[in-house]
């Protein structure tokens, strides 16, 4: 086996998704690997292609959904340089995937350089790119009548009609927690101080760090308030759907050992974001609370369940 292939690690997720909508039950599927180059190269080895190879085809249910590609290189040569050999192994691992395996799939790319190494232990392990491929099962219609069987996520029963799928607002903690507004969201962090911000939109699947695509706005308003006020830096929570009694069976039904993991990892989820939109990791500190804080203890519906699996920020600024 060659030292490529020793160091290339492959990461198999697989995710058991909750109810998203109304009559649909999807799975998601999520492959992660790294490509390593040579010193100073951005061109693909053979084993390197051989590896990206071994990742097709997948199960024939399953389609991709899209690719991202995270491009890094050692701290050798100038900042300058090396942003532009990143760019230039990002456009060789998806020159190579497009012409091969995907022609008509989304890719994703962020240019890291040397500014944050992917693998601290290792120079020569960070001279890579990181691949994700993201693929979703074929949808399948659900009947509602099956809604009760189908949910929840994080092994606590719960009932569920069709009158109850709909979207549930959930009112902030008085002394606790802000909730956000579209216009009025640097004003009313500026104006507070190591407050938590309750991110209302920010919700996951069932027994996985895959956010809901309805994220995304939330998303993207952080990240634009941390790039316009550079002194605040965040605590990033995650939380579950479920106690400590979930952890048993989240090991038999999950790649997370325990609800604090798959906390920790919705909060990692959030942090991956703000950082391919350029946000410094010494900026982002993610923290996993399991379920110590459910705001429903006895969920009765999927609203409700969902708002447990949620996101909270606490804001730190320097200038307080």
């Amino acid at each position: 086996m060659s030292a490529f292939s020793k160091n290339a690690c492959l990461v198999l997720c697989f995710s058991i998704l909750g109810i998203h909508s109304l009559a649909q039950e999807l799975c998601t599927k999520r492959i992660e690997t790294s490509v390593f180059f040579d010193f100073n190269q951005s061109k693909l080895s053979t084993a390197a292609e051989e590896m990206i190879s071994a990742l097709f085809p997948w199960e024939a249910n399953f389609y991709p959904e899209s690719v991202s590609l995270m491009g890094f290189t050692d701290n050798s040569g100038s900042v300058a340089y090396n942003k532009i050999l990143a760019e230039k192994r990002i456009q060789s691992v998806q020159k190579f995937i497009a012409e091969n395996h995907l022609s008509n799939t989304e890719f994703k790319t962020v240019n890291i350089g040397e500014d944050q190494p992917a693998y601290d232990c290792n120079s020569k392990m960070n001279r890579c790119v990181k691949l994700t491929l993201f693929l979703k099962e074929k949808e399948q219609a659900v009947s509602l009548d099956r809604c009760k069987e189908l949910f929840p996520e994080e092994f606590s029963a719960v009932g569920i009609t069709s009158e109850e799928l709909t979207e549930l607002k959930i009112e902030p903690k008085e002394d606790l927690v802000l909730s956000l507004e579209d216009n009025k969201f640097q004003t009313k962090i500026a104006s507070y101080k190591r407050e938590v911000v309750r991110l209302n939109d920010i919700l996951f699947y069932g027994n996985s760090d895959r956010y809901y695509k309805s994220a995304l706005p939330e998303l993207e308003q952080l990240a634009e308030f941390l790039i316009s006020d550079e002194s605040y830096t965040i605590t990033i929570s995650g939380h579950v759907n479920g106690g400590k009694n979930s952890s048993r069976q989240l090991r038999k039904n999950s790649d997370f050992q325990d609800v604090y993991e798959l906390s920790l990892a919705r909060a990692d989820a959030v942090k991956v974001f703000l950082m391919e939109k350029g946000i410094s990791t010494n900026r982002i500190n993610s923290l996993g609370k399991g379920g110590e804080e459910l705001l429903f203890p006895k969920p009765e519906t999927q609203a409700e369940s969902d708002a447990n699996r949620r996101i909270e920020i606490t804001f730190h600024s320097s200038e307080n």
